[in-house]
């Protein structure tokens, strides 16, 4: 067997993942159906495919002779790479009853309520629901897809005929569910995220970060402040909460992300996310002296030792706050810039790393 591995997906975040790798000793071949995303301009082979496609990720698998498989940041991935692992004989955290309940909303929700975590109150309807069936959710309200990944799919409604303009939307954006949405009341509080490992059975928090969004037009993500402002404040109550909900989801080992909203309430559970959140928030806690969960996730993924680093022993804290800004452009063009990662580290103050995902030559996405 090669030192070769297939990394599902191409987009910014892969990048960082795909010069992990390397710097491992494995060899990345990326497929992604995007044909200019910009991990493939890191890498020596790359494949114009979907991820989704498990018989042609299959074939190029073989013919690379690779020794791992990485889904890394998406839901939609985890089921394909399941697939693809248990095909060729490879390690993997996953099991079908994972994936099925961490990529259903639904189900995932019953599992908190079952287990007495705080959860926003919310609803599954239909095309065709009537005004009763939600009369006790109340507006604004946010709608999404039962399955879906990637924000995709959710807006802010205000009313009941907004619901039904934005339905098929939320609809088309998820995998299996084209005749129901959820939708919960717009609880409004600070959105933070946990990151963690579990380690045989116990959830390590590496680090916690506050978003910020933008609920306009549509859901992107505008901002990540790290550590979380609450992060000192809940730190114990956070271990708690990821080792109790790991405990009620059966995960032994592998990345976790938590997302959780404080406000007037307290605190909600939003989502259990069995894998790396995307964006490469991985990043975070390395940037104060904590572990690397992808590098874990990539030794575990190729079947090595895990170098779990610092893993037990570290606070996710530090004093003052890191910002991680994100340029969104609002329509497909060109984008042309006379900047260097360099300069950008040098000219702006207190910036700590400049990451430059696309290279100046006029690049269309």
């Amino acid at each position: 067997m090669s030192n070769r591995v297939l990394v599902m997906g191409a987009i910014a975040p892969f990048v960082d993942l795909v010069e992990d790798v390397k710097e491992l000793g494995f060899e990345p071949v990326c497929c992604d159906y995007y044909e200019h995303a910009p991990a493939k301009n890191r890498v020596a082979c790359s494949y114009n495919v979907s991820t989704t496609d498990v018989d042609a990720m299959t074939e190029i698998a073989k013919k690379h002779d690779v020794c791992g498989i990485l889904s890394a940041f998406s839901d939609r991935n985890l089921m394909p790479a399941y697939e693809l692992a248990v095909k060729l004989g490879l390690p993997t955290f996953y099991k079908p009853k994972y994936i099925e309940l961490l990529t259903n909303k639904i189900e995932m929700k019953k599992r908190f309520m079952e287990n007495g975590f705080p959860v926003i109150p919310y609803k599954i309807i239909k095309k065709d629901f009537e005004e009763k069936e939600i009369d006790d959710i109340n507006f604004p309200v946010v709608v999404k897809p039962v399955d879906g990944y990637g924000s995709k799919g959710i807006k802010i409604c205000t009313n009941i005929e907004e619901i039904r303009k934005e339905f098929e939307v939320a609809a088309k954006a998820s995998l299996a569910y084209s005749d129901i949405i959820l939708i919960e009341e717009f609880y409004e509080a600070d959105e933070v995220s946990i990151s963690a490992w579990v380690k045989s059975g116990t959830a390590y928090i590496t680090c916690t970060y506050d978003v910020s969004r933008n609920f306009e037009e549509e859901v992107s993500l505008s901002y990540v402040a790290f550590p979380s402002k609450y992060g000192k404040m809940y730190h114990k109550e956070f271990e708690s909460l990821v080792q109790r909900l790991t405990k009620a989801i059966g995960i032994i080992e592998g990345p976790v992300t938590v997302q959780c909203y404080i406000g007037d309430d307290g605190l909600k559970i939003g989502e259990y996310l069995y894998r790396l959140a995307g964006g490469s928030p991985y990043l975070y806690p390395t940037v104060f002296g904590g572990p690397n969960t992808a590098r874990m996730m990539i030794e575990y993924q190729t079947g090595g030792k895990i170098d779990y680093q610092n893993l037990e022993s570290f606070m996710p804290l530090t004093d003052g706050r890191y910002y991680d800004i994100l340029v969104f452009a609002v329509q497909d063009g060109i984008i042309e810039y006379d900047f260097t990662k360099e300069s950008l580290e040098k000219d702006i103050s207190g910036c700590k790393k400049a990451f430059v995902y696309y290279s100046n030559f006029a690049h269309r996405f």
